[in-house]
């Protein structure tokens, strides 16, 4: 099997007559094609897992094809992790770059599927008042240029 050096953005061959066209064929276009961006190195089942909460036994079932009709949960947090659509898993004509998207950045993706986990209330009311404070310290470190007329002027 040889790699197709894809990594986030590339399109994995989950089209029809390509064999990947089952649940199981897509989330191994995922494991094979997409790389992560420090290592340049695959995905394990085991990184996966602990992204997502999924067991490293049941990520390996689905890959097998053994399990094959995971819940619209769990498929949501595999297309959080891989920065794909849900609809990626079932759809032919969608491929799995949405480079467009924030979920085609994988540590988009991983906080989300973090953020997904933790209890309604005061943990996501937090981890909300620590992005807007980190989005607002950004916005003053790199303030967006002035359009026409003098400096200082409005």
């Amino acid at each position: 099997m040889t790699d197709s050096g894809g990594g986030p953005g590339s399109h994995p061959s989950a089209g029809p007559g390509s064999g990947r066209s089952t649940f199981a064929g897509r989330l191994q276009a995922l494991f094979d094609e997409r790389l992560k961006k420090d290592t340049e190195k695959k995905f394990t089942p085991e990184e996966v897992s602990a992204a997502t909460g999924l067991s490293v036994s049941y990520l390996n079932y689905l890959l097998s094809g053994e399990r094959d009709n995971p819940t619209m949960k769990n498929i949501q947090r595999l297309a959080d992790f891989w920065g794909v659509s849900p609809s990626y898993f079932f759809d032919s004509a969608e491929p799995a770059d949405h480079a467009s998207a924030p979920e085609a950045d994988p540590d988009l993706a991983q906080i989300t599927v973090l953020a997904r986990n933790l209890p309604p209330g005061m943990p996501r009311a937090t981890l909300r008042a620590i992005v807007e404070q980190v989005a607002a310290l950004e916005a003053r470190r790199n303030p967006p240029p002035r359009r026409g007329g003098r400096p200082g002027s409005t």
